[in-house]
Formats: C-alpha cells, sequence, structure tokens
C-alpha cells in the first residue's frame, strides 16, 4: 500500500491541510520543531485506527478550527485506490467512511485493508520516532512474534497468540494436575463414587445372609428384652396389690366389708305394714286397727334408720377402695430396684429395635433393583462423558503440540530470513562493524556479533549502536511482511538523532533499500538529515514543513 494523498479538515495545529502528489516509494517531510511532524504521523495513525481515547494518546482535538478529521487516499497492492475519511461523530474513534473507484464500500473493508495489523503492532514495525525506536519490549513481545508468524504462515488474520491461549484454557478446564475442577478428574471422582456404590449392592451371598441372621438377632433381642420389662411390670403391680391388702386390713377398710343390706328386707317390712291394716279391718277393732298401723310405722322408720346407715358406711368404703386403686398406679417408692431393672429392660429393648431396624434397611437397600439401575445407567452416562472429554483434552494437547511445533520451525526456518535481512541493514548502518543479529535457542531475545569479538546482549551495546540495531530490525520485519502481501507505508519520526555522521549515512542507505520494497515516509527536523537523504537520492521528494500562520485573532 502507498499513501497518495493526505487533506486534514482539523486536526491539532493543523487546518486544511492538503498534502497530493505522495505517491513516490520515498517521501522525506523536513521542517522546524512545532512544524507538526510527528502530528502528521500520528493523524494518518488515527485514520487507520480510529482516534484514541484520552487515557490512550493525544486525540488532537482541532485547535485552529476545522472538523476534527480528514482523509487519506491510499493505492493498494492491487493498484486500487481507495479514499479513507475519519471524523468525529457519536463514536469516540470516529465515523469512518471509505469510496472506492465503485462507490461507497463498508466499513468492514478498512479491516480487510489491515488484515492482522493493529494499532499496537503499527506503531511497533510501521510508525515509530525515536522513543519507540529504542524499546526492545515491543519486539520482544509474543504478540509481535506471533503476528509476524501468521502472515509468514500464510495466515495472516490469525491472532496465533490469542488460539494458543484458547487451546491452553481449554486443555486446563478438562485436565490440570492437581485440579479437582477440571472436567476429567471430577468425572473420574463420579466414576469412583457410584462404583464403590455398586459394589455395596453387589457384595456376595454371605454378607446378606449374615445381615438377615442380624437381623434376627436383634429382633429376638429387642422381644426378649420387651417380654422382660412387662414381666417385671406385673412383678410390680402385684407387689403393690399386696401392700394395699396389708394396708386396708390393718385399717378395717376390707373391699369385701362393703356390702348392702338384704334385698328382703324392704319387703318384708311393707307386707308387715299391709298384713296389719288388712287385719284392723277384718276384725273392724279400731284399737287393733292402731295397733297395727303402728306397727307399720315402727318397722318403715327403723328401716329408713338401717338404709341411712348402711349408705353411710357404703360411700365411705367406696371412697377407700377408690384411693387404694389409684395407688396402684404410682411406684412404690420402697422398691427402687424393680423400678431400675424395667427401665433397663426397657432401654436393651429400645436399642435391639432401632439396631434391627437399620439392618433391615440396609437388606432392603441390597434387595433393591430400581436404584442398582440408576447406579449403573448413571455409570455408562460418567463413562461417555469421561470418553469425550478425554478425546478432547487430546485433541488440545495435540493442537498445542503442532502449534509449538509449528513455532519452534518457523523460528528455525523463517525467523533467520528476518534476522539474515537485519544483520544486512545493521552491517550497513555500523559500516560492517557488526555482522550478524541471531537468536539461540529458540529464544526471542536478540545477540548481536561484531566483526571481532564475542557475541554480546543489546544492553551491551552503546546507546547509538543499540538504536541502530533495533532500527534495522524493525526495519527488517517491515521488510519482511511487505515481502509476503499487503503492507503498510513506514512513517519514521527522527529516528537517526542519535547516529553518528557515518552511521547516519549507512542508516539512509539501509532505509532506502526497504524503500525498494515498501513506501516509506520519512520525517526530520534537522537539515544534515535531509542533506544525507539527497546525496543518497537526487529525485528525492521531499516537503518543507512551515509553522502554520497566526490566525487574525491571533495576530491581533
Amino acid at each position: 500500500m502507498r499513501i497518495r494523498a493526505i487533506h486534514i479538515d482539523g486536526f491539532g495545529i493543523f487546518e486544511d491541510l492538503r498534502l497530493d502528489g505522495l505517491d513516490r516509494q520515498l517521501v522525506l517531510f523536513s521542517g522546524p520543531n512545532e512544524t507538526g511532524k510527528t502530528t502528521l504521523r500520528e493523524f494518518v495513525e488515527a485514520v487507520f485506527f480510529g482516534f484514541p481515547a484520552r487515557r490512550d494518546g493525544e486525540r488532537h482535538e482541532p485547535l485552529r478550527g476545522g472538523r476534527h478529521g480528514g482523509f487519506i487516499e491510499v493505492e493498494t497492492a492491487r493498484g486500487e485506490v481507495l479514499r479513507i475519511v475519519r471524523r468525529a461523530g457519536r463514536r469516540l474513534a470516529g465515523e469512518i467512511e471509505i469510496a472506492g473507484p465503485d462507490g461507497p464500500r463498508p466499513p468492514s473493508a478498512l479491516d480487510d485493508l489491515l488484515g492482522p495489523i493493529d494499532r499496537g503492532l503499527y506503531r511497533t514495525i510501521f510508525a515509530f520516532g525515536i522513543e519507540e525506536a529504542m524499546r526492545m519490549e515491543g519486539l520482544a513481545s509474543e504478540k509481535v512474534a506471533d503476528r509476524i508468524y501468521a502472515a509468514g504462515a500464510g495466515a495472516p488474520g490469525t491472532d496465533i497468540a490469542g488460539a494458543d491461549a484458547a487451546i491452553e484454557r481449554m486443555a486446563k478446564d478438562l485436565f490440570a494436575p492437581r485440579a479437582a475442577k477440571a472436567r476429567v478428574p471430577a468425572l473420574l471422582a463420579g466414576l469412583r463414587q457410584i462404583a464403590r456404590e455398586i459394589a455395596e449392592r453387589r457384595r456376595d451371598p454371605e454378607r446378606y445372609a449374615k445381615l438377615l441372621v442380624d437381623c434376627e438377632r436383634a429382633r429376638q433381642e429387642a422381644d426378649a428384652a420387651s417380654s422382660r420389662a412387662s414381666d417385671l411390670r406385673s412383678l410390680a403391680s402385684r407387689l403393690k396389690i399386696r401392700a394395699l391388702r396389708a394396708e386396708t386390713s390393718t385399717s378395717g377398710a376390707d373391699p369385701r366389708s362393703v356390702r348392702s343390706l338384704p334385698v328382703w328386707l324392704p319387703h318384708a317390712c311393707g307386707a308387715l305394714t299391709l298384713a296389719a291394716a288388712v287385719l284392723a279391718w277384718l276384725l273392724a277393732d279400731a284399737r287393733t286397727a292402731a295397733w297395727a298401723a303402728a306397727i307399720g310405722l315402727a318397722a318403715t322408720a327403723g328401716l329408713a334408720i338401717i338404709e341411712s346407715r348402711a349408705a353411710r358406711r357404703r360411700a365411705a368404703e367406696v371412697e377407700a377402695l377408690r384411693a387404694a386403686l389409684a395407688d396402684l398406679d404410682r411406684p412404690i417408692a420402697a422398691d427402687d430396684e424393680t423400678a431400675a431393672r424395667i427401665r433397663e429392660a426397657e432401654g436393651e429393648a429400645r436399642e435391639a429395635a432401632e439396631r434391627a431396624g437399620a439392618v433391615a434397611a440396609e437388606i432392603a437397600a441390597l434387595e433393591s433393583s430400581d436404584r442398582l439401575a440408576e447406579l449403573r445407567a448413571a455409570q455408562e452416562a460418567l463413562r461417555a462423558d469421561l470418553a469425550v472429554a478425554v478425546r478432547g483434552y487430546g485433541i488440545a494437547a495435540a493442537a498445542q503440540a503442532l502449534l509449538s511445533a509449528a513455532r519452534r520451525s518457523f523460528e528455525r526456518e523463517e525467523s533467520p530470513a528476518v534476522l539474515l535481512r537485519a544483520s544486512e541493514y545493521l552491517a550497513e548502518m555500523t559500516c560492517g562493524r557488526y555482522a550478524r543479529i541471531f537468536a539461540t535457542g529458540g529464544e526471542r531475545a536478540f545477540r548481536v556479533e561484531p566483526a571481532v569479538g564475542l557475541p554480546m546482549p543489546p544492553e551491551a551495546l552503546s546507546r547509538g549502536t543499540a538504536d541502530q540495531l533495533l532500527l534495522a530490525i524493525r526495519l527488517a520485519l517491515a521488510a519482511e511482511w511487505a515481502a509476503r502481501g499487503e503492507s503498510l507505508p513506514i512513517l519514521l519520526d527522527d529516528v537517526l538523532v542519535n547516529f553518528d555522521p557515518e552511521r547516519a549515512r549507512g542508516a539512509v542507505r539501509a532505509i532506502l533499500r526497504v524503500a525498494g520494497a515498501t513506501q516509506v515516509l520519512a520525517f526530520t527536523c534537522h537539515p544534515h538529515i535531509e542533506d544525507l537523504f539527497r546525496a543518497e537520492r537526487s529525485d528525492l521528494d521531499v516537503r518543507h514543513l512551515a509553522p502554520p500562520l497566526p490566525r487574525p485573532e491571533e495576530a491581533g
């Protein structure tokens, strides 16, 4: 991809800035400080990836007017010209519009154009200043290495690091050492529990027979204890009755003494009175009649007196009997031993009955065929789930192994291609003093081999040489990316400021080599850097940036 034009409506210090004809492979923007070189670089980034949130970077709200945003015009590797418009709107990142030769394109066309390149990768490889160029962390990150690997493997839209992390999570969810919550250990634990219960229900006949004997023995013991308690209660009752009889005999309250008057006595008195009355009538003798009436009245009065005394005696005797009967229900304080034996027998009966009930329940569980069928069905379901989980874990483990092997193969075969290209650029920049960049044992840490001496890590290099090493690696990555398909222009913001004249000249030559593969937009505020570029390329396209003119209200 090449940038053909940049139009800014309003972005930071720029208002209505128009830069056309930027279709050369190398364009140099030169100007003093505060002419907007970095702002111009960040405008291109904002069009590609959106206005950043305020916490993530400068949004460059217009300082001199104009609508926030603008557009860039690009030419793709297929020769298609697209206009990409980004303006502030309801969305934080801004509203995007894309127009092609055949009319408007959907916003997703920008994603297709950028492919796997996100803002972080763009800042690491394609657009950076001196501060970003000196950061080794970005180059050594797995994300950058994986994106480069994905592009090299012919899958530029694949997030290798994300796929690897997802596979690792899936494997750990299925099985992890000492992880009881993982799927496979949980299923195995469930199977072991069911197997134990099935084994309990499928014990040999000896256990079943033993349980039957134990149950019968417990029932017999409960019956014997209950019978013994009943006998003791009967004995206690008899003892109470004997004691009661002894007490009533001494007090005269013998139950057998409670008698009623003879049944014939009232009838005899009535008959006597009637006979006396009849005799008096027959004799017609007044004296005899009076005598007979007196006899009848005397007999009746005597009978009443006898009945009254008998009733009182009967009432007293009945009350004594009721008290004696009530006393039968109260324990005899003098026979504590008998009461203790009764309680002991009753406790033994309860315990034996409980044992018999527990054994009977266990026998019922062993005899339950429905529960055994349920357990077997659950066992088969767990086995099926376990087979699926084990197969899934095997797939995840195989995927991890294949991905790891592919990475190692890429680092052995493809990564050296990137480092070989970077070695050439570094040798160019250092006038041959450092000949090779390499990584040993699959490490992502770089080492530099000088023409004379032992290899050394980047931290052992001087500030200027370390800058040159990192610039060489970034240029090699960008060139390698461009060699594999659609790439973005490289924007270099004063990256040669720490180079001495000889090494700056070598860096310009390396940049020109990269410009042969992909477009390079370079920015500088140093006239001698411009001179170095002009010395190497006489037809160089140089765009001079000047401080913006003050607005009338500012001038006043």
